[in-house]
């Protein structure tokens, strides 16, 4: 399976720089075009002007947060959603999902096995759209 992931453009929406920087260097080094945004107002506007392949936004965020980003980007784009949240009960999980997320990651977690997560992720979208392709 080659390099299918290089020249996606991912999304990351957290408030909290560390984690934003952190995410931002592992993404890059895999080869991945990042943006960012450091609260949920600057990710919608730039979850609607720009087409993302990915985003990955932190629930808790100032002056919106990012499960009411989601419910008003879902009305326009189904671009792939990776919740980010300290909530880890399953109530906030199945919001989540309710709302269109394609994963919930909770917080601490590993920004390896994150990137890990993403690339199993286009792999499998991309394998499914070259087979749907050959058909």
């Amino acid at each position: 399976m080659g390099e299918i992931f290089i020249s996606k453009k991912i999304l990351v929406a957290e408030d909290e720089a560390v984690m934003r920087r952190l995410l931002n260097m592992y993404l890059t080094r895999e080869s991945f075009i990042v943006e960012e945004a450091p609260n949920g107002s600057i990710a919608l506007e730039k979850a609607l002007s720009e087409d993302f392949d990915m985003i990955l936004l932190d629930i808790l965020m100032p002056e919106k947060n990012g499960l009411d980003v989601l419910q008003e980007l879902r009305t326009v784009k189904d671009t792939p959603v990776i919740l980010l949240s300290a909530l880890g009960g399953e109530e906030d999980q199945q919001e989540g999902i309710k709302l269109g997320a394609n994963g919930y990651v909770i917080k601490p977690f590993s920004p390896a096995i994150l990137i890990m997560q993403i690339k199993e992720f286009f792999a499998k979208v991309e394998g499914s759209s070259l087979k749907t392709e050959e058909a």
